[in-house]
């Protein structure tokens, strides 16, 4: 497979537990997967709620 979570953080210069979160929240429920468009698409959707409040 692919590195390990704390190989991607110190290549992104991230904590472990915040790649871990966002794979975890961009991963289909379905196929297993992490989809990029997926992620794309939450992170424009919460961008939108923090400019809401």
């Amino acid at each position: 497979m692919g590195d390990g979570i704390r190989a991607i953080a110190r290549l992104l210069d991230r904590n472990p537990a915040t790649v871990s979160r966002e794979i975890r929240r961009d991963t289909n429920p379905l196929t297993g997967c992490h989809e990029p468009y997926r992620a794309r698409q939450s992170s424009a959707d919460r961008l939108k709620l923090s400019f809401v409040k």
